[in-house]
């Protein structure tokens, strides 16, 4: 099949709907909206939302659901104009929320809460019902509604240790790296340029995740650190397993930062300045991820380039979204939103 036929649409609809996107005008317009309702309004005249009216009054949760629901919207349509090892890769990415669902009403199940408010339902989602995994008796009753999905052998492997352990960090890790692997292991059936495509912006994202694993191990597990490097995903692009190793066993994160982010980080061994300069490399990350996603769609007609490039300029727009109404909720300062987005 050629690239043509293989990505000519879609690399049509992706660059039409990539136009469409929110610019730096907009975020910046977004920013300076007096209150939470305004800036409801401008998504509003920006096309983003629609019925202002029938959104101001939602809960901030709701409206964080809402903003879910739209991405996924979004990447659906690329995925129905895919084909391929292609399409395969974009269900997988769409799964991730799958995913999320899932550790939320898993958490639920563990605190043995009977309802949960946070779940997005959405077209192109994995239907959940919510209500029996929450009375499941074992892990194994809980898993098999999503007996579809392709972190399900994952989970169940990782129950055992569950058991042992009586804690959720690795039925969450072995969802995360089950999805990964998957994703890897489909883009050998790619061309070799597209396999680099997706190893490149997939390994950006994994160095984030692994960067969330890190501070959730500081902060939780620090005594537990040797247990629990299995945690970490292969394949980051920018900080190689040895570099995050190094950050856990030896309790200092200067090493790994300066590998990215020469001369930025602080020189103290205080906890608190290495907790900031997380923040600095996750916002460096966000930022080199939203960089290349960009780039492919420029250097790479006619591939993957642009499936995926949206795909992660959505995902980072709604991010940016996201903070700028919970800022605006909690009337954070203008200043002090611009420093978080991505764009």
């Amino acid at each position: 099949m050629s690239s043509v036929s293989t990505y000519g649409l879609v690399n049509a609809r992706a660059r039409a709907k990539r136009s469409r996107l929110l610019d730096a005008e907009a975020y910046q317009a977004l920013v300076k909206a007096p209150d939470l309702p305004e800036t409801i309004n401008l998504l509003a005249r920006f096309r983003y939302l629609a019925e202002p009216e029938k959104i101001r009054d939602l809960a901030i949760e709701s409206l964080e659901k809402l903003l879910i629901q739209i991405e996924v919207k979004q990447v659906l349509t690329l995925l129905q104009s895919s084909r391929g090892p292609a399409r395969r890769i974009m269900e997988i990415l769409l799964n991730r929320i799958d995913a999320e669902n899932v550790k939320t009403i898993l958490r639920a199940w563990y605190k043995h809460e009977q309802s949960v408010s946070n779940v997005i339902v959405s077209p192109g989602l994995a239907v959940l019902p919510v209500a029996a995994m929450l009375k499941a008796p074992t892990l194994s009753e809980f898993a098999r509604p999503f007996s579809n999905l392709p972190f399900y052998q994952a989970f169940l492997k990782a129950a055992t240790d569950y058991e042992q352990q009586k804690s959720l960090f690795p039925l969450e890790v072995a969802i995360d790296k089950s999805l990964y692997q998957a994703i890897f292991e489909l883009s050998t059936a790619l061309p070799p340029t597209d396999q680099h495509l997706v190893r490149r912006m997939v390994g950006i994202e994994i160095d984030l995740k692994n960067l969330d694993w890190v501070a959730r191990i500081r902060k939780y597990y620090l005594a537990q650190a040797r247990l629990t490097e299995n945690s970490l995903i292969p394949h980051g692009y920018r900080l190689p397993y040895s570099t995050l190793q190094k950050m856990l066993t030896t309790g200092t994160l200067e090493q790994g930062l300066e590998r990215i982010m020469p001369g930025m980080t602080p020189a103290t061994a205080k906890e608190s300045d290495r907790l900031i300069s997380l923040e600095r490399l996750e916002q460096f990350l966000n930022q080199a991820l939203f960089y290349e996603a960009n780039r492919l769609f420029l250097e790479y007609p006619l591939s993957i380039a642009s499936t995926i490039g949206y795909y992660y300029l959505v995902r980072i727009q709604t991010r940016n979204i996201r903070t700028i109404i919970n800022a605006k909720y909690y009337r954070l300062p203008s200043q002090s939103i611009l420093t978080k987005l991505v764009y």
